[in-house]
C-alpha cells in the first residue's frame, strides 16, 4: 500500500495535467486574439480600442499586445513547460513502477505462503485421517489336491479414514525345518504390481496369487517336521504418502489356523 507521500506523488500527474491543459487553452486564446488583432489593426485604431475597452478589457489588450510582441519568447516559454511536464511524468511513472514491483513480489511470496499452508493443512489431514490397512488372515489352499498348483492368499482391511491404492504386495510361504535359522528374506520371491487395487474405508478384500513352487518346502515340512509360515509385505499409497505393513502368520498343526507372530516381520508404518 502507499505511503502518504507516495499518494500525494502519485495525484501529481493529475494536477499537472490540468495545469498543462489550463497552459494550452491560454496559449490557443492568446493565439486567437492576436489574429482578431491583427484583424482590427485595419481598422480605425480608435474605433478598435473602443471596441475592446469596456470596462476592464485594455488589460486583456495589453496582455495581447505584450504576447504579439513576444511570441518566441512565449514559445519557449512552452516548450519549457512541456520539458517539466515530461520529466515529472517519466519520475512518476518510475515511482509507480518501483512499487507495481514491490506488489507483485508481495503477491508472490502470499502465493507461496498460501501453498505451503494449504500443503501443511493436506500433512495433517493426512496424519489425523490416514488409511491403515491390516491383514487380517492369510490362506494356503491346493485346489487340484497337489502343491504344484497351490494358491496364498490374504484378506487386508481398511482401517482408517482414506482411500488407499496397493502399490505392490510380496507373499510367499516359508518352512523352517527343525532348529535351522529364521531365513525367509532369502527365498523372498519379486514383488507384485496390482492395477487398479484400491480400498476404501471398511472395506476387506481377498488377493489371490500363485506363489513360486513349494513342492519340495511342502514335503520337507510334512514329512520332516518344522514350522510353516505365510511371510509378505504390502506398500500402500494414500495420497502421496506411502506406507508399509509387514506380516508374518504361522500355521498350527493343533488348531489348523494361521496364528500372528511376534517378531521383526510384523510391522506397520
Amino acid at each position: 500500500m502507499l505511503n502518504w507521500s507516495e499518494q500525494k506523488i502519485a495525484r501529481l500527474p493529475l494536477w499537472l495535467s490540468l495545469l498543462f491543459a489550463a497552459f494550452l487553452c491560454f496559449q490557443a486564446w492568446i493565439s486567437s486574439e492576436c489574429r482578431d488583432h491583427h484583424y482590427g489593426d485595419h481598422k480605425d485604431q480608435n474605433q478598435t480600442i473602443k471596441n475592446y475597452c469596456t470596462s476592464d478589457a485594455m488589460v486583456i489588450l495589453d496582455i495581447i499586445s505584450f504576447a504579439e510582441g513576444n511570441q518566441s519568447e512565449f514559445n519557449l516559454l512552452f516548450t519549457g513547460v512541456v520539458a517539466i511536464f515530461t520529466g515529472v511524468l517519466a519520475c512518476v511513472t518510475w515511482t509507480l513502477a518501483r512499487q507495481t514491483k514491490g506488489l507483485a513480489y508481495a503477491a508472490n511470496e502470499q502465493a507461496a505462503l498460501t501453498y505451503k499452508s494449504i500443503e501443511l493443512g493436506n500433512k495433517e489431514f493426512l496424519a489425523t485421517h490416514r488409511a491403515r490397512l491390516m491383514v487380517q488372515s492369510v490362506t494356503l489352499d491346493f485346489p487340484g489336491g497337489s502343491s504344484l498348483d497351490a494358491q496364498i492368499g490374504f484378506r487386508i482391511a481398511n482401517a482408517g479414514e482414506a482411500r488407499v491404492n496397493v502399490i505392490r504386495y510380496t507373499i510367499f510361504p516359508y518352512v523352517q525345518i527343525a532348529d535351522a535359522a529364521f531365513t525367509p528374506q532369502l527365498t523372498e520371491p519379486s514383488p507384485k504390481y496390482p492395477t487398479g487395487l484400491v480400498v476404501d474405508p471398511g472395506e476387506i478384500v481377498l488377493v489371490i496369487a500363485n506363489p513360486p513352487s513349494i513342492e519340495s518346502d511342502h514335503q520337507r515340512w510334512l514329512y520332516e517336521g518344522g514350522r510353516l509360515f505365510i511371510v509378505g509385505e504390502i506398500c500402500y499409497g494414500d495420497g502421496s504418502v506411502q506406507r508399509l505393513v509387514g506380516f508374518c502368520r504361522e500355521y498350527s498343526r493343533e488348531t489348523g489356523m494361521w496364528q500372528r507372530t511376534d517378531n521383526e516381520y510384523e510391522y506397520n508404518y
